[in-house]
């Protein structure tokens, strides 16, 4: 192989990793909400991001069977009567697991159903969102993903899987504290002009 074959095979790899990994978007405070795509909604009719400006928004996406998911569920249905106004609002995303894997739409509203969940819920079934919103490299440890976006809708706090709620169990004291830092940052959003 010659030396300027060699050259341009190197740069040509080089180019299309360096292309590849920055169209991996990494989601970051200050980043404008997306547009949601493939969504077929429960509790709602369809939310698109031109519906949510001038409010305040929690996202969360959840499975089946994720201990932290259901660890989540009591913070997500308390800031839903704590805060449920005109200006806040919570959406859950159902992504099924292990991906792909099919979707049975009774069988989410079962779901939804257990968790007490009154707030609309996407089924992101391709998990179309969830891969629009974060990366391969943010999703190779959690799915279970939450963001807060602030009325200019922009986003103001990701929590990058894993479970919050306010028990004080042993070993979870990270738990307690993404837990008062979204709920603190909720009120301040509301609050804000």
């Amino acid at each position: 192989m010659s030396h300027y074959l060699h050259k341009k095979i190197i740069w040509f790899y080089l180019v299309t990793t360096c292309c590849f990994y920055s169209c991996q978007h990494e989601l970051k405070i200050g980043d404008s909400l997306k547009d949601f795509t493939s969504v077929e909604w429960i509790n709602s009719r369809t939310i698109d991001a031109k519906d949510l400006k001038n409010k305040v928004v929690l996202i969360r996406w959840w499975t089946d069977q994720c201990d932290y998911c259901t660890n989540t569920a009591d913070a997500l249905n308390g800031w839903y009567e704590k805060f449920s106004s005109d200006s806040f609002m919570i959406i859950g995303f159902y992504h099924p697991k292990p991906f792909p894997k099919t979707v049975d739409y009774n069988e989410v509203v079962s779901y939804v159903i257990e968790k007490n969940f009154a707030f609309p819920i996407g089924i992101d079934a391709r998990w179309t969102n969830l891969k629009r919103f974060f990366s391969d490299q943010q999703l190779s440890k959690f799915t279970s993903m939450s963001i807060l976006i602030d009325r200019q809708q922009k986003v103001r706090w990701i929590h990058y899987g894993g479970e919050y709620h306010r028990d004080s169990i042993i070993g979870h004291e990270q738990c307690v504290v993404d837990f008062y830092a979204c709920d603190s940052l909720i009120f301040k959003c509301l609050h804000e002009e």
